[in-house]
């Protein structure tokens, strides 16, 4: 349930429907088949998903999937330059979430984080192989989750134990 919540949240922040409309009338032609909030970051090399800074700086924009490419903000992948898609499926804190992993001809991978939807899993445009992946923590991610921590147990010693004597 909390999925499904944060999804229309993160969904109304991109304005997707907005996103969608604009598409649409622009490409009468061209069926979309998923459209949602994403984060985007391209690697020269395939790579393992994992939580890097490289997410932090990554592009947001919404991703459409239509019958002929894959579009995220100016980025335009045709379907025909698509060698492997995959989708990773991952639990985070409160929600779950996916990956799409997408290698191309020109020997690039993409790789778009998106909120759980059942309705990408289910397209038929895109041939999808599905996975229960384990997303990988940086070194750098895991020193930033240690220091939020740090910091949280920080503030309430500070607040409520240093404070209330």
């Amino acid at each position: 349930m909390l999925t499904v919540i944060a999804r229309f949240i993160v969904n109304l922040i991109y304005k997707v429907n907005g996103t969608v409309s604009a598409y649409a009338k622009k490409n009468p032609g061209d069926d979309i088949v998923f459209a949602g909030a994403a984060k985007g970051v391209i690697y020269e090399i395939s790579s393992d998903v994992e939580r890097s800074v490289k997410w932090v700086t990554a592009r947001r924009a919404v991703l459409l999937l239509t019958k002929q490419a894959i579009i995220h903000g100016n980025l335009r992948i045709s379907l025909k330059d698509v060698k492997q898609a995959e989708i990773i499926l991952f639990n985070s804190f409160l929600t779950k979430g996916m990956v799409l992993r997408i290698n191309t001809t020109d020997e690039k991978q993409h790789q778009f984080g998106i909120t759980f939807d059942e309705s990408l899993l289910n397209q038929k445009s895109l041939e999808l192989t599905v996975s229960n992946e384990k997303v990988k923590h940086s070194p750098l991610s895991i020193l930033a989750r240690i220091l939020l921590v740090v910091i949280i147990v920080r503030e309430i010693y500070l607040r409520f134990i240093v404070w209330t004597n």
